[in-house]
């Protein structure tokens, strides 16, 4: 993955377990994010080394491109897989 700038940064704390239902974690801009018709934009999620995290699965069937980093090693990117269930919302 190349090296890139962060446009923004949540912090969560007391996320639901892995694989539970339909609890929503959301964080917010205010001021909005400006982004550029036809770029490529990635949504991060990372925890400290001592935490094992997932992110669920979509439940629609969407398939995309998504990226994993194990423990601070190299970034492994796989094609036309099911993405995580997460929604980015603008105008």
């Amino acid at each position: 993955m190349p090296s890139t700038k962060v446009l923004h940064k949540w912090n969560f704390k007391n996320l639901h377990n892995a694989g539970s239902c339909c609890t929503l974690s959301t964080g917010r801009v205010k001021t909005g994010i400006k982004l550029a018709k036809g770029k490529q934009y990635w949504i991060v999620a990372m925890c400290p080394t001592d935490t094992w995290a997932a992110w669920n699965i979509n439940s629609t069937g969407v398939l995309g491109t998504f990226a994993q980093q194990n423990n601070g090693g190299t970034w492994n990117v796989f094609t036309n897989q099911d993405v995580g269930a997460m929604g980015l919302f603008g105008r």
